[in-house]
């Protein structure tokens, strides 16, 4: 079986914070990008960050028959994602 496998660590996005600060927002948004080409959802799990200050990122992950999507997001509006970069920094 051949498949692609994208990593991609992006930088100043500019869309709605909400796209990368809420879960739930991020869950629509990945279910829409997994369903709309016909793949085949059959679990999900999204987790919020944050505190009473903000929410702080969220990251989630859907299983398909086919394959899965995984994504993660942190430091966006009210949120600070820096002890989390340098603990993943290579080197």
């Amino acid at each position: 079986m051949r498949g692609l496998h994208l990593i991609a660590e992006l930088y100043e996005c500019r869309c709605e914070s909400r796209l990368l600060d809420d879960a739930e927002t991020l869950r629509d948004l990945c279910l829409a990008v997994c369903t709309t080409p016909g793949l085949t959802p059959v679990g999900q799990v999204f987790h919020q960050f944050g505190s009473l200050r903000g929410p702080a990122g969220a990251t989630g992950a859907v299983v398909l028959a086919e394959s899965h999507l995984a994504v993660h997001l942190a430091g966006g509006e009210g949120g600070d994602a820096g002890p989390l970069r340098l603990q993943f920094q290579p080197g």
